[in-house]
């Protein structure tokens, strides 16, 4: 969630978020799909694909729009060396030596 937004905010630092998303995905040559949002409570959205299949994920969010940009940073892979480094990461021992 967007610290520095309030609901009396205009978010343009969600927008800006967004617009960066669109970028990144372009130079990377991913399509982003067309995502709905809903507002279900205070700061809780329900997310989806437009694709027909209708499951929803809930992100905790100031606007749709900072939802719409967690459900993509969540559920869209934008860079494959992050993929790689998570996989590096999950099969990390977190013991320490001697134990």
């Amino acid at each position: 969630m967007c610290i520095q937004c309030e609901p009396e905010n205009d978010h343009s630092c969600c927008r800006l978020s967004a617009d960066l998303i669109d970028f990144l995905a372009e130079r990377q040559h991913v399509t982003i799909p067309e995502l709905r949002a809903r507002k279900i409570a205070h700061h809780l959205y329900a997310v989806w694909e437009d694709d027909g299949v209708c499951t929803a994920r809930c992100i905790e969010a100031c606007c749709a729009v900072n939802a719409k940009n967690e459900y993509t940073a969540l559920y869209v892979t934008l860079d494959d060396d992050e993929i790689e480094l998570n996989r590096m990461y999950s099969l990390e021992d977190p013991r320490r030596c001697g134990e």
